[in-house]
């Protein structure tokens, strides 16, 4: 494995633990939004508006990172695959 593939593997690995302190930063904003629009009133507000936005930004971050965790296996198991002659039916 080349220096491009290492990097890239470990800036894709490391995208896992991000996704989650992002979700957090996320919510916490929102909630600091709220309040300071709607002062202690905006807590529901801001909470909802936060996980709304994690659930979004998140949740499509997420979805990427299953998708790409698929092709690494199943291009995995097809280099394992490829030293065999194809089956005859």
């Amino acid at each position: 494995m080349n220096l491009v593939e290492q990097i890239n593997r470990l800036l894709a690995d490391s995208i896992v633990p991000l996704n989650g302190l992002l979700a957090i930063v996320l919510v916490l904003l929102g909630l600091m939004s709220g309040v300071s629009a709607y002062g202690v009133g905006g807590i529901f507000t801001g909470l909802l508006t936060g996980v709304a936005m994690a659930i979004a930004v998140c949740g499509v971050l997420a979805l990427l990172i299953q998708i790409r965790n698929l092709l690494a296996k199943s291009l995995s198991r097809q280099q394992d695959n490829s030293g065999n002659p194809p089956s005859q039916p």
